[in-house]
């Protein structure tokens, strides 16, 4: 899967805050939410790929664009749970 094995919340969170500095709360926000969601798919679906935590990181954000324009009710589930957190 990633080139530095398993990849944890931990390290995904990490990487997210490097890409959103000025959000402190990256933790519980609908794109970590996401995150987490489009991290188990690439782990189910893309067994063969040899991707960086870096490279999970721009696809998912390229990806999320795209959920949100067109995912609109997933997105809503996703912001509800991120704020009951």
């Amino acid at each position: 899967m990633a080139k530095s094995g398993y990849c944890s919340n931990e390290q995904l969170i990490k990487l997210a805050q490097k890409h959103y500095k000025n959000q402190l709360d990256v933790v519980f926000t609908p794109f970590m939410m996401y995150m987490e969601e489009y991290l188990e798919y690439l782990q189910e679906h893309a067994m063969d790929q040899d991707y960086s935590m870096d490279e999970i990181v721009h696809m998912a954000r390229h990806n999320w664009k795209k959920f949100k324009k067109f995912e609109k009710v997933r997105y809503k589930e996703l912001a509800e749970l991120a704020n009951s957190q």
